[in-house]
């Protein structure tokens, strides 16, 4: 099953026991691809579901994007490309929702990801094999 982030006030953040994946602190480089335009910056987490974007102003809730993760930094190839929607947004920034379908290879570079930035393996497992449900694209 993948995750759900609907709460019914688009601005309220969820607390931990409403979301369905862990949650690390990653401050990785992405690009964020929206018919609008695009955006950089650096997640502040990250789970298997999506993440949260610092950025002024917030895209608006229910915008399509493309997110595209850098692990090595800016200027260095995109390792991990994702198809979202903006799920909430904030003053400060918004919460993307990935898609299902995402590949095979991008989420096991996610999976990997995860387990750089997480502190508790055990949570990160049960994530992964959550995820295992998920359906997934062709490569």
């Amino acid at each position: 099953m993948f995750p759900t982030m609907e709460p019914a006030n688009p601005s309220a953040e969820p607390n931990d026991d409403e979301r369905q994946w862990t949650r690390v602190r990653a401050g990785v480089y992405v690009e964020v691809e929206t018919v609008s335009g695009r955006r950089v910056g650096y997640v502040q987490d990250l789970s298997v579901g999506g993440c949260f974007l610092p950025c002024r102003p917030p895209l608006p809730a229910g915008a399509r994007c493309t997110l595209r993760v850098h692990v090595a930094g800016p200027g260095a190839e995109p390792v991990i490309e994702i198809d979202a929607r903006v799920a909430r947004h904030t003053l400060l920034g918004c919460a993307l929702e990935f898609d299902r379908g995402m590949t095979e290879s991008n989420q096991q570079h996610l999976l990997r990801l995860l387990a750089l930035h997480a502190e508790g393996s055990g949570a990160q497992e049960r994530d992964a094999r959550n995820s295992d449900t998920r359906p997934t694209g062709t490569n």
